[in-house]
């Protein structure tokens, strides 16, 4: 019998309830302790959890608790310093993407982690999930070919600006699994009706009423491109849709779309859980038709004592156990979302520049933020 991991969650909103229940659930980890300022927050985890420790101090929490894994779970502002303040602690962390509020912040967490021996994690589960391994696997066995161009989107019915941080970080990641590290990036926002300018930067809940402030966004629509040293370019979109939003289309309209040599991959679903096939059809026939064929892919683990969307998270936890006892590097690095992060600030910094930005960028800042 292995250790079992002590596990706390600071930040009981949706995601963090959902980390708890996996902490709670899975094999070699348990749920002690949860963090939050809202008393409804801890309601609920006393309703889930009977006798769980409550907190509304972190650093408390983190001082009594000694936890081994601590979820941060809140929003990106928060990020950097509640991670920071669970490492002064001796604790792994697995952080809610984005990784932080700016890149200089995302520098400051992977140092610190790389110092203390202790893993930084960021939640991008879906790159774990079995579309994923399906498309890594068809492309590493040269199926399509050589990968030449990719067709991104992001759009779940909201404004795009407000989506890129929530969608567009899981996006970019993925496509980092399959195409490398991106080098340059040149983009263009429009906001509403016209090109985006100063003045339409602002807060995430007042771009997207009804929904949490995730910091300064800007833009209804969003378009990039960006090169990666596999010589793969990528093409992103992001768009507010009324209709898909009303609707509920929005799983369908996330996708990545991988063309080749030889053939085409289509990765899509709301879980990233389906994944299509046309062989040879790059470019299309005579018709403009492409034969897509549905690839059958593994179920996912059967997690009886998690809800289903928990389980989709699972593996994040499974693969931060075995790389605390191997040494092995977490496939969800603190690197990786940095990486993620730092697309989405060159979408920015090309966009107000004008002009093609190279990766790394040199400005470590949030570019959004007013000067």
């Amino acid at each position: 019998m292995g250790k079992t991991y002590r596990g706390a969650v600071i930040g009981y909103g949706n995601l963090g309830v959902r980390h708890g229940e996996v902490l709670h659930g899975l094999d070699g980890t348990e749920l002690v302790a949860v963090c939050d300022s809202a008393p409804e927050a801890h309601a609920k985890a006393e309703e889930q959890y009977p006798g769980i420790a409550l907190y509304d101090d972190a650093a408390e929490m983190l001082a009594t608790e000694k936890p081994d894994i601590v979820v941060v779970g809140t929003h990106a502002a928060s990020h950097a310093a509640l991670s920071l303040l669970a490492a002064e602690h001796g604790a792994h962390v697995v952080c809610e993407k984005p990784i932080a509020a700016s890149l200089e912040e995302a520098d400051g967490m992977v140092a610190a982690f790389d110092e203390a021996g202790l893993q930084l994690v960021i939640d991008h589960q879906w790159r774990l999930g079995p579309g994923a391994e399906k498309v890594a696997e068809l492309l590493e066995a040269g199926t399509i070919g050589q990968l030449v161009t990719i067709k991104v989107n992001f759009c779940k019915g909201r404004p795009a600006g407000w989506e890129l941080n929530e969608m567009g970080t899981h996006v970019f990641d993925m496509v980092c699994k399959f195409a490398g590290n991106p080098t340059d990036c040149m983009a263009r926002i429009l906001a509403e009706d016209h090109v985006a300018g100063h003045g339409d930067i602002m807060r995430g809940n007042e771009l997207n009423p009804g929904r949490y402030d995730s910091g300064w966004v800007v833009g209804t629509a969003i378009g990039a491109t960006f090169r990666f040293d596999s010589g793969a370019l990528m093409l992103a979109e992001g768009y507010t849709s009324e209709t898909y939003a009303q609707e509920r289309l929005h799983n369908e309209r996330i996708l990545i779309e991988l063309r080749g040599t030889k053939g085409r991959i289509w990765l899509t679903g709301g879980a990233f859980d389906a994944v299509y096939l046309a062989p040879g059809a790059y470019p299309e026939d005579a018709s403009h038709t492409i034969p897509w064929e549905q690839v059958e892919l593994p179920p996912r683990p059967d997690r009886p004592t998690m809800p289903e969307f928990a389980g989709t998270i699972a593996p994040v936890y499974e693969r931060l156990i075995r790389a605390i006892e191997h040494g092995e590097p977490h496939p969800c690095s603190g690197a990786g979302g940095r990486r993620a992060m730092e697309m989405i600030s060159a979408v920015y910094v090309s966009h107000f520049s004008d002009a093609a930005v190279t990766l790394p960028l040199s400005d470590r800042s949030d570019p959004l933020t007013p000067r």
